[in-house]
């Protein structure tokens, strides 16, 4: 049997068109792969342990009709994977062993989670093998709720700071626009954000593996910077970089370059729940702000030094209302 053809096994089990045998195969191979993740009730797992073990032993049915308890209790989970996987592989084969992870992602897929960053906004958030993951603002990333098999990944849209649990057995991957990046553990920073000429993978500590199209894997190590060129194709990469600074910004909650000062102020109301009434003069003028604050930063700090730098003022009314003017 090949791929393909376990394969159509799973779209019959999926779409309820498999025979007997087949469905008794594929709760097998369910049970044998990942036992606390399919998608069995606890009455259709009870059932699918005893057909296993009555394909093995069919001598078993007698002392089944007999006993008052499910056989499956007197079976100790050593034997029932054996039974699982002698079923295995005179049914569907070794080949469903070999597809196991991505046939099971078909018959009982993990759900996606997903996470984005306002246009001024830094975020955080916790992948299921407890990667943690600095997303910057205007990015996205998406992961599933929890990870099967061998692989751990997550798709990147824009920046993003990992610092990944180490696991040896199980690497990290990261799929960007232009790259993929492959790690066991360690901490770096992928950028491949829209509208720029290039892509940059900047490496902390630990080494990741830079697969970018056209090009060859590149390894990469501590303070080195990959520089992607996404028109030529072309790679380059830097070692003289200062990691710890290009990376300065996770350490921030709201960053600013060059922004027209109503969205500044736009961004802080929402990052510190604030209702900022600027008045039209601030509205219309076409200065702009550039700076990060840290998450730590009272929201008073952070309005003294937008105003001073655009020579503002600001007050709170009655209604608690805060009000920007010349």
């Amino acid at each position: 049997m090949n791929k393909e053809a376990l394969k159509s096994i799973a779209e019959k089990y999926l779409n309820g068109t498999a025979s007997e045998k087949e469905i008794k195969m594929m709760q097998a191979w369910m049970l044998l792969t990942e036992q606390e993740d399919a998608s069995l009730t606890d009455q259709e797992r009870l059932s699918a342990k005893e057909r296993i073990w009555l394909m093995i032993d069919p001598d078993a049915q007698d002392s089944a009709e007999t006993t008052a308890k499910p056989m499956f209790r007197r079976i100790s989970k050593r034997m029932m994977r054996y039974a699982a996987a002698v079923l295995l592989l005179t049914g569907l084969g070794s080949v469903a062993w070999i597809y196991r992870f991505p046939i099971l992602d078909m018959v009982d897929p993990i759900a996606l989670k997903s996470m984005q960053s306002g246009p001024y906004e830094i975020k955080e958030c916790w992948l299921p093998d407890s990667t943690h993951v600095t997303l910057a603002a205007g990015s996205s990333i998406s992961y599933p709720e929890k990870y099967r098999g061998a692989r751990r990944f997550a798709t990147l849209r824009g920046k993003a700071f990992f610092n990944v649990a180490r696991d040896v057995a199980h690497p990290f991957e990261v799929e960007s626009h232009h790259m993929k990046i492959k790690v066991l553990g360690t901490s770096f920073e992928v950028d491949d954000a829209d509208g720029r000429e290039h892509a940059l993978v900047t490496v902390v500590t630990g080494k990741v593996q830079v697969n970018a199209t056209r090009q060859q894997p590149a390894l990469l190590g501590r303070n080195q910077q990959l520089k992607f060129n996404k028109k030529s194709g072309s790679i380059a990469i830097d070692d003289t970089i200062d990691a710890g600074s290009v990376t300065g910004w996770t350490t921030k909650s709201l960053s600013f370059n060059e922004t027209p000062l109503a969205e500044v102020l736009k961004a802080v109301a929402v990052a510190y729940q604030l209702d900022i009434q600027p008045g039209q003069q601030v509205v219309k003028s076409s200065a702009t702000f550039s700076g990060n604050f840290s998450r730590s930063e009272y929201w008073k700090d952070v309005l003294d030094i937008i105003c001073m730098s655009s020579d503002l003022s600001w007050s709170v009314n009655r209604s608690n209302t805060i009000v920007i003017k010349k």
